[in-house]
């Protein structure tokens, strides 16, 4: 009976009557269309790594690690097309790897111009840009010496 000060008490959960074994239904994962050729990465940084090597091989700017123009993820996000295997993350993840690598900003040092992924000239590289990439290599070089 409920009366204001006797409620009844729950039962107590028990795990004892669960049945053995795994009762799980498991199913397929369903398959999504990816281009031919380009293996399931396990992480975000194991596609950017492949997405890297994969630039390297289509763009002389990038395998040289020359200074790439303003906007250039656009022309990455067009060379990738649509039905591109790689997230957007993934794809900006492997521009701020390639950009902050040692080689590319002392290229950036020492070039005047700045190069499109099919390598033609595209704009200047400033001296604010060149004063940020020096700025870096400095911050590297005395992280080194300590």
């Amino acid at each position: 009976m409920n009366t204001p000060g006797n409620t009844p008490k729950r039962p107590i959960l028990s795990l004892k009557n669960r049945p053995k074994g795994n009762t799980c239904t498991l199913y397929a994962p369903t398959s999504h269309a990816k281009p031919a050729n380009s293996p399931e990465p396990k992480s975000s940084d194991a596609a950017a790594n492949l997405l890297g090597e994969w630039l390297s091989q289509q763009s002389p700017t990038w395998c040289n690690h020359l200074p790439l123009k303003l906007g250039i993820i656009e022309d990455i996000y067009n060379l990738l097309g649509d039905d591109s295997p790689y997230s957007k993350r993934v794809i900006h993840k492997t521009l701020r790897w390639h950009t902050s690598r040692t080689q590319y900003l002392r290229n950036v040092l020492q070039h005047t111009q700045r190069y499109g992924l099919d390598g033609q000239p595209a704009g200047e590289v400033t001296t604010t840009q060149r004063q940020h990439a020096q700025n870096e290599l400095n911050k590297r070089h005395k992280k080194a010496g300590q």
